[in-house]
C-alpha cells in the first residue's frame, strides 16, 4: 500500500469514527504512537517444476518503524497502524538453494492495519471485541546465478545462466479478536492484554523477470553453429537466450492468531508504553497460477541443448508463513 492511499485511509477513519462517535455521550479522545521492534518473518515453499519437487527456507528479521492514529469515545475506538521497514537480505536453505551459485532474495515490508474495537464496559472493560481489516505487502528481488566451466566438452569457455525476477507480494483480510485486560499490582499503571482471534485473507504474487545465457564466447557460438548465418538472424541464438517471466498467483489462509502487550502509564497519563508480541501463521497450500514464461527460441529454449534442471520452470508452490512480531511503542493522547 502506498503513502497516498495510507494517507486516504487515515482521512477514512477519521471521517468514520466522528458520526459514529457523535452517537456517544463522550467525548472523542484521540491519540497517537510510534515505536520500533523486530518483525521475523519465515517462509517455507514446496517448488514443483519439471525436474520434480524442491524446497525453499526464508528467513528476515525487519526492523519497521510503527505509527498508530487513534480514537476512543466510550465504549467504541478506531486506530490505523501502519509499520513499514527497509529491503533488507532473507536467509536462505533447502534443496531448492542447495545447486545454485551466490542465490540472494532481498525484501522490504510493509503492514497496515485498520481496527475496530468494542468495549462493552467502556475504556475500563476487561474483555474486549476487536475486527479490522489488515494487509501486508512485500517486494521481493531475487538474484539467482548458475555458472558452468565448459560449453562444449572440455573447451574452458566458462559462461553463465542468471536468473533475476521481482514478486510483489500482498497478504489482505480480516480480522477478528477477543481482547483480555488485566490490571498489573496496585498502582494502577501497569496493564496486561491478552488477544487471541482468527485472520481470514487472500494471497496474491505479482512476478516479472528474465532468465539469460551470457558469456559464450563468440568463437565457440561460430564453431558450435557451423556459421554465423544463424546469428544474424537471431542474435539471442546463445548469449541473450532464455526466457522472460511474468504471471500472477493466487491462495488464501484462514489461521489463527495471537498476542500479548504489557502497558505502562507513566506518571503523567497521557503518556504510555506498550510491549508487544504476535505471531500469526499464514498456510496458503497449493497456489493456483503459475508464471509464464516467454521464450527466445534460441539455442536452449528451442530445445537444442539440455536445460540443467534447476534451470526448469516453476510449475507449482506450496507455501507456509510465519510473521513474529515484538515492538516497543509511545502512546501519547492528544486530548
Amino acid at each position: 500500500m502506498n503513502i497516498f492511499n495510507k494517507l486516504g485511509l487515515t482521512l477514512a477513519i477519521i471521517a468514520t469514527a466522528n458520526p459514529l462517535f457523535a452517537q456517544d455521550a463522550n467525548p472523542i479522545k484521540w491519540s497517537v504512537s510510534l515505536g520500533t521492534g523486530q518483525t521475523t518473518f519465515e517462509r517455507t515453499t514446496l517448488v514443483t517444476s519439471d525436474a520434480g519437487q524442491s524446497l525453499k527456507t526464508e528467513e528476515v528479521d525487519f526492523s519497521p518503524t510503527m505509527f498508530t492514529l487513534g480514537a476512543r469515545s466510550g465504549k467504541h475506538s478506531f486506530s490505523v497502524a501502519t509499520n513499514v521497514a527497509d529491503e533488507d537480505n532473507l536467509s536462505l536453505g533447502g534443496s531448492y538453494y542447495t545447486e545454485l551459485e551466490n542465490p540472494s532474495v532481498s525484501s522490504d515490508y510493509s503492514d497496515t492495519s485498520l481496527t475496530y474495537t468494542y468495549s462493552p464496559g467502556g475504556s475500563w472493560s476487561k474483555w474486549r471485541l476487536s475486527l479490522g481489516y489488515t494487509t501486508v505487502s512485500m517486494d521481493e528481488t531475487t538474484s539467482e546465478l548458475y555458472t558452468y566451466d565448459n560449453f562444449l566438452s572440455n573447451d574452458g569457455d566458462a559462461w553463465q545462466w542468471a536468473d533475476s525476477t521481482t514478486d510483489s507480494t500482498e497478504r489482505s483480510g480480516t480480522t477478528a479478536l477477543v481482547s483480555y485486560v488485566q490490571q498489573l499490582g496496585e498502582s494502577g499503571k501497569v496493564f496486561a492484554v491478552a488477544r487471541l482471534g482468527i485472520i481470514a485473507q487472500d494471497y496474491e504474487n505479482t512476478i516479472s523477470g528474465t532468465s539469460r545465457v551470457s558469456g559464450v564466447a563468440q568463437a565457440t557460438e561460430d564453431i558450435y553453429l557451423g556459421n554465423t548465418a544463424v546469428n544474424v538472424s537471431n542474435p539471442n541464438f546463445i548469449n541473450g537466450d532464455g526466457w522472460d517471466i511474468s504471471g500472477t498467483s493466487e491462495g488464501d489462509s484462514t489461521t489463527g492468531i495471537f498476542g500479548f502487550s504489557v502497558i505502562y502509564v507513566l506518571a503523567n497519563p497521557r503518556h504510555s508504553l506498550n510491549f508487544d508480541f504476535s505471531v500469526r501463521e499464514n498456510k496458503y497450500g497449493e497456489l493456483s497460477g503459475k508464471p509464464g514464461y516467454t521464450l527466445k527460441n534460441g539455442l536452449f529454449t528451442s530445445g537444442g541443448y539440455d536445460l540443467a534442471a534447476t534451470n526448469e520452470p516453476i510449475t507449482g508452490e506450496d507455501i507456509d508463513e510465519t510473521i513474529s512480531s515484538f515492538s516497543i511503542k509511545w502512546r501519547y493522547s492528544l486530548n
